[in-house]
């Protein structure tokens, strides 16, 4: 009996020794494919967010130079009546928006009469001589003077009788800027920069080192890459295409994503530490250590792991009531509450805006090309509004053909505008197999608020009757409540 006895427990150590070395072998490959996934993840919406606040900068810049052709328009018109101290007037109205911190009107012969009294000679910048010939013109600030560091020239012409008369230049702090719009990224914690194909660094925001007269290949040829590479990243910069590397510098590791910019060669790139990239995900590492001490304890390993699989199960029910089936988007329901939950927040502040988006002549594709052709639209449309917003904002599927789309903390009503616009352009350019001869377009209503409405239910309205204005202008429009009011 005893030796039967024995027999067993060795039958049952043996079976045991070999079930824990699956499970710390199974442990071991889990921690591992977690690691890769949050790495991935991590990249992933680190690029996004880029790419995303590289399109805000371009429009920031946009609203910037038409600001100036505005001002500068008017001059035109009234430049044979202006006095010197009226131009002056001019100049430093424009400077005391805070958007300029210098303005300048430069004859054809490269004199410049300044907002704060001071003249410059600009005949040989580059800037002005582009200007001159009716372009719009950047500088790099390494090539002006004006205002010292992370200062750049923006610089248009001023016309009278389709001549070129003048120019009308302000200097404007994208170093600044470049930090601000990553201002609520990560907790405000990585860092931006603004840097040429050839790696000189325009601006390095608020970074703590001094990157005057530094190159960033040769600063980042001094570090360790987990992922990627410095020839990588040259030839990406001189590609003009966006990418991302990991790097670890005195142990401390960190990510790095850069996308071109249209001004100029230019190229944004935003840093931030692995930790703080990785900040979303610390609850992993902490099942991580909860899983290992489990599993350390024997039997309390298996518990622990059936009711993790539980929770996960039902977060993932959670999660699948709460999607679109088609679309992968929020359903109706969750996007209401998305969006009420967003607008009772106290992160919510300034300009928010609400969109309607919705198809036209979409029952006309379903009864033509039937109902899988008008799946196909609703994806690809799906993947159209998800891939033009931040990863921030809330997009739904809240009819048969009706999407909405939520956009927080937007700078301006031009952002939203802009977006509308590249939203229309984009639905009329997709393509779908099954129904080649149809060109797919969309009506677009906007509410804005709080000048719309302080709750869901009012901008819904809002955002509705402006949809229903663009619908009834013909299709293939979009309108801001405002201008049907």
């Amino acid at each position: 009996m005893d030796w039967h006895r024995s027999k067993n427990r060795l039958r049952y150590a043996i079976a045991l020794a070999v079930f824990l070395c699956y499970l710390a072998a199974a442990f071991m490959v889990f921690f591992a494919s977690v690691d890769n996934a949050v790495r991935k993840n991590t990249v992933k919406l680190l690029r996004s967010n880029v790419e995303q606040q590289s399109y805000h900068f371009e429009a920031v810049i946009e609203l910037q130079f038409d600001a100036l052709e505005a001002a500068a328009g008017y001059i035109g018109m009234e430049f044979q009546d202006l006095q010197k101290e009226e131009i002056e007037n001019i100049l430093r109205s424009i400077s005391s928006t805070d958007t300029f911190g210098r303005t300048m009107l430069i004859l054809p012969d490269g004199t410049g009469y300044s907002s704060d009294g001071v003249r410059t000679e600009v005949a040989d910048r580059a800037y002005f001589q582009k200007a001159i010939k009716g372009e719009r013109a950047l500088s790099d600030p390494l090539l002006s003077s004006v205002d010292g560091d992370n200062k750049v020239v923006l610089a248009v012409p001023v016309w009278q009788d389709d001549e070129v008369i003048a120019v009308l230049g302000g200097s404007y702090d994208v170093g600044a800027l470049s930090s601000l719009l990553f201002a609520d990224i990560y907790n405000g914690n990585g860092q931006s920069f603004l840097i040429t194909s050839d790696g000189t660094v325009i601006s390095a925001g608020t970074a703590d080192a001094d990157w005057t007269e530094q190159n960033f290949f040769e600063a980042y040829g001094k570090v360790k890459f987990s992922e990627g590479s410095l020839d990588q990243i040259r030839e990406d910069f001189q590609n003009r295409s966006g990418g991302s590397i990991i790097v670890e510098s005195e142990g401390v590791g960190s990510y790095l994503a850069y996308e071109p910019l249209e001004c100029n060669d230019w190229v944004l790139c935003y840093v931030v530490s692995e930790e703080n990239a990785q900040s979303s995900y610390v609850f992993i590492t902490h099942y991580e250590l909860l899983l290992g001490a489990a599993f350390l304890a024997g039997v309390g390993v298996l518990l622990l792991t059936l009711y993790q699989m539980n929770a996960r199960d039902r977060r993932r029910l959670v999660r699948k009531a709460e999607e679109d089936s088609l679309t992968g988007l929020l359903n109706k329901e969750s996007t209401a509450r998305s969006i009420t939950d967003w607008l009772n927040d106290e992160r919510c502040r300034g300009l928010q805006v609400l969109l309607m988006v919705d198809l036209d002549r979409f029952k006309q594709i379903n009864d033509t090309y039937g109902h899988a052709a008008g799946d196909q639209v609703l994806k690809k449309t799906a993947q159209v509004l998800r891939g033009v917003v931040r990863e921030t904002d809330i997009v739904g599927r809240v009819g048969g053909d009706e999407f909405m789309v939520f956009l927080k903390n937007v700078g301006n009503p031009e952002v939203a505008q802009r977006l509308m616009a590249t939203v229309n352009s984009r639905i009329r350019a997709i393509s779908v197999d099954e129904i080649p001869q149809e060109t797919l377009s969309c009506c677009i209503g906007a509410a804005f608020y709080p000048r719309h409405g302080r709750d869901f239910t009012l901008l819904y309205e809002n955002a509705d009757r402006a949809l229903y204005e663009a619908k009834r202008a013909g299709g293939n429009r979009y309108a801001a409540f405002e201008s049907v009011e």
